[in-house]
Order: structure tokens, then C-alpha cells, then sequence
């Protein structure tokens, strides 16, 4: 099954006794990630000691 684009709808799915759901692309995990990363080392002090 692929498609869900929500977790509410994906949760429906399961609950159906979907097994193999795709959750997303390697496209959208990687920017997610970068996305995660970028806004971590953007709140660092770059006057912190360690």
C-alpha cells in the first residue's frame, strides 16, 4: 500500500490489516532530515565552550 499522506489516514490503513504501507520517498526523507539537521546546527552558540 502506498500513498497515505497523513498519519491519521495510515493509521486507518493498519487498522484494515494493511502490512506493508510505503511512508514516504528517499527524496522526502532526505530533505526532511537536511531539513532537521539545518534548523539543530542554526540554534547553535557559536560562543559555546566543549
Amino acid at each position: 500500500m502506498g500513498g497515505p499522506i497523513n498519519d491519521e489516514q495510515m493509521q486507518h490503513y493498519i487498522e484494515m490489516g494493511v502490512q506493508f504501507i510505503l511512508s514516504g520517498n528517499d527524496t522526502g526523507f532526505l530533505a526532511s532530515g537536511g531539513k532537521q539537521r539545518t534548523t539543530s546546527v542554526r540554534k547553535m552558540d557559536p560562543n559555546a565552550s566543549g
